[in-house]
């Protein structure tokens, strides 16, 4: 039913109707988000986690290397500055939220 649901939507976001649509649903848009992320994190399996906890964190960790590597890496060979790479690299590697804490960094 939610594949039903999902390709309905697309369908219908791409038709002539999508303005109406979306006019129609706005109000109910940040309830409906929050379903989502309730239904989503009602489905995370604690026990699992905890059994493979070690696994987790050493590929958060790994992920965030490698984005701040990632990041590093183009800043510094689009302005060869290395302060300034590894300070982009360690702030974006976090997330968006990260961002605004590393403006004080100036």
């Amino acid at each position: 039913m939610a594949l039903g649901g999902f390709l309905a939507g697309m369908m219908l976001g791409e038709s002539r109707y999508r303005h109406q649509l979306e006019a129609d649903i706005r109000p109910f848009r940040d309830v409906l988000l929050g379903l989502f992320f309730v239904s989503v994190g009602m489905q995370l399996n604690l026990e699992a986690l905890a059994d493979h906890i070690h696994w987790v964190l050493l590929l958060t960790l790994g992920l965030l290397v490698l984005k701040s590597g990632l990041t590093t890496l183009s800043a510094y060979l689009l302005h060869r500055d290395a302060p300034n790479a590894l300070r982009a690299g360690i702030c974006l590697s976090q997330g968006a939220s990260s961002v605004l804490r590393c403006w004080r960094w100036r």
